[in-house]
């Protein structure tokens, strides 16, 4: 059963950068997809990415909370195979990888800019805040 991070419809909550440490945190959406059926389990989760070597790069002073889009690579990562989602998701087995490109866009609703994140780093590390709970309780207006 592939069970990743989607980008979109995923929430910003913070982005801190403290010399080439980069670290992200969201309320992603977490889809785990059983075998034989083509609908998905959508919950959310907290996590934080957390970037060693990392160039940050915001086409905004503003960032974006409701991330619409954006992708994740690497070049090696210690992710179960199985766990590899469409393109650009984030396998939940994932702890830690290298040679990291990531870009997260969204939405800031103050002004409905559209903003780019862009991130490359040497590794990257996740560390989940908390279990997976269901979309209707961890809304942001909660």
């Amino acid at each position: 059963m592939p069970k990743f991070y989607e980008i979109h419809d995923s929430l910003l909550e913070s982005i801190e950068q403290d010399g080439e440490r980069v670290s992200i945190r969201l309320r992603a959406v977490r889809a785990e997809t059983k075998k034989g059926q083509s609908q998905s389990n959508y919950l959310r989760q907290e996590i934080r990415l957390v970037l060693d070597g990392a160039q940050l790069t915001v086409d905004s002073p503003q960032l974006p909370s409701w991330l619409l889009e954006g992708s994740f690579r690497c070049e090696a990562s210690d992710a179960d195979p199985a766990d590899c989602g469409p393109e650009g998701t984030i396998p939940v087995s994932l702890d830690s990888a290298t040679g990291i490109e990531l870009v997260l866009s969204g939405l800031y609703e103050g002004s409905g800019e559209f903003v780019t994140i862009g991130v490359q780093a040497k590794s990257l590390t996740i560390e989940r805040l908390g279990d997976p709970q269901s979309l209707q309780y961890t809304r942001a207006s909660i």
